[in-house]
């Protein structure tokens, strides 16, 4: 643990209390970053060695997730550089539900027309309240008694909107709680 303090990037006489789920810089983490800035390009890129670089990198980054979260080519790992909101906003933009907030309130449009979004019980703020801005009704699943994501709350929603276009999102993994949902239960 003392190593872990010590790795922080922070003056020594200021206290830090996050609510956020943000955390302060840790040097280990900056300095694999300015390592990557080094040979650093886009991916799409294939003209130059930085290029190729740091294509490789990003596919090893790829298969080490795939591995680690040990799921297969059907899921699809969306990086996007910005962290989780921004991810949420480019999934949200594929799939037509993202509009500007002001966009909303402009125009009326009845809930059952819309797709319904299903988010869980422990998500990030950015995956719940931006669904709840966009082009869709948002339901969260509640939790169960032993605070696991409600299973049977799930099956209930889900077969009370089989004629709707139904949309889950959920977190995997809590980066506040350190809680895992059991995805496969889902997905099943």
């Amino acid at each position: 643990m003392e190593k872990i303090r010590q790795g922080i990037i922070c003056s020594p006489d200021v206290l830090y209390f996050d609510y956020t789920a943000s955390g302060l810089a840790y040097a280990p983490i900056e300095r694999r970053i300015r390592n990557i800035l080094k040979t650093y390009a886009n991916t799409h890129s294939e003209v130059s060695s930085n290029a190729l670089e740091t294509q490789k990198q990003y596919n090893k980054a790829r298969k080490s997730l795939q591995k680690s979260l040990e799921i297969d080519d059907s899921f699809y790992i969306m990086p996007c550089g910005t962290g989780a909101t921004g991810a949420i906003k480019k999934f949200q933009e594929l799939l037509g539900l993202y509009c500007p907030p002001m966009t909303k309130k402009r125009y009326e449009i009845k809930p059952k027309n819309l797709p319904l979004v299903l988010v869980g019980p422990y998500e990030h703020h950015s995956n719940e309240v931006s669904f709840r801005e966009a082009f869709c009704e948002t339901i969260r699943i509640p939790l169960d008694k032993d605070d696991n994501l409600n299973m049977s709350a799930l099956k209930q929603i889900l077969e009370a909107n089989r004629n709707r276009e139904i949309i889950a999102s959920f977190s995997v993994a809590s980066n506040v709680t350190g809680v895992v949902t059991d995805y496969r239960a889902i997905y099943e």
